[in-house]
């Protein structure tokens, strides 16, 4: 276990190792040719083994946990027989490369750096379980659009900014607009043009459950105003606290951490929070 610093950022690294047999995940996979029909396959073991880092946040009221880089996962299989299967016992080629490589790849998207996962540390427990909210944000405007220092300002609840634009001339106005994404729900602000937009556009997003995450994606409309670009993206991720508050935290410049605390419902907060990978593409 060692404390280093990362930028202005505090950080504790230290190994994970855990092991544990004291598991029973069962679930049925149907079988496609030559074998056809059903087969239960039990999950009995798991090993997961890496560098984890501890970011303290919000002066010691909650800790963002990720690993340092993707981490080993061992998982430990058997298949059943009897009951509602099909399919007679026996082990089936390839099922535990799948399993690990479909959890090595969500711990790759939600907790290895830069992605962070927080551990909340209330100074009070109010006992209220969250089950959903409603979050307002409204989308202000962007700057320098661009160059490598636009900005992108979000208000109400959140803002968010970001810091370099793919795929837009500096001799070209561009014509841009901001897709707000909380699970399946989209919303869109108006278009506008240049490198300093303002859209001043608010949505109400409904969270379901104690956590979730606000995506930010930036298109681009072609010149004909029809088809539109994909340029880059940014997240903020919100979850709700037993002393009846929310966290709010973000992947910061250079990898940092940006976080937020509203200590009640309806209280506004904002953040500043940079572009992601500059991906274009077309939709």
């Amino acid at each position: 276990m060692r404390w280093m610093t990362s930028g202005e950022q505090q950080v504790m690294s230290l190994g994970f190792d855990w092991h544990s047999k004291e598991m029973s995940v069962m679930f049925m996979a149907k079988l496609a040719k030559p074998l056809m029909g059903t087969a239960r396959i039990v999950i009995n073991s798991i090993h997961i083994k890496g560098d984890l880092l501890l970011s303290p946040i919000l002066d010691g009221e909650a800790v963002l946990y990720s690993f340092e880089s993707t981490p080993e996962v061992r998982i430990g299989v058997a298949f059943g027989s009897g009951g509602s299967q099909t399919v007679p016992g026996m082990e089936l080629p390839g099922v535990s490369t799948w399993l690990v490589k479909l959890l090595t790849e969500t711990i790759a998207k939600t907790m290895v750096e830069p992605r962070r996962l927080c551990f909340s540390l209330p100074p009070v427990d109010l006992k209220k379980q969250a089950v959903g909210g409603v979050l307002s944000v409204t989308v202000v405007s962007a700057s320098n659009l661009g160059r490598k220092s636009r900005t992108i300002e979000l208000g109400n609840n959140q803002s968010s900014s970001g810091n370099t634009t793919p795929g837009i001339p500096l001799n070209r106005r561009a014509h841009t607009f901001i897709e707000v994404e909380v699970g399946t729900l989209t919303r869109k602000t108006t278009t506008c043009e240049g490198p300093n937009p303002t859209w001043n556009s608010t949505f109400n997003m409904v969270l379901h459950g104690e956590t979730g995450v606000v995506k930010f994606l930036l298109y681009e409309l072609d010149s004909d105003g029809v088809k539109y670009n994909y340029l880059t993206s940014c997240e903020i991720k919100v979850k709700y606290v037993l002393d009846g508050s929310t966290i709010f935290w973000a992947i910061g410049h250079n990898d940092g951490v940006v976080a937020r605390h509203a200590e009640h419902c309806g209280k506004e907060v904002g953040m500043v929070v940079p572009f992601e990978e500059d991906i274009t593409g077309e939709s």
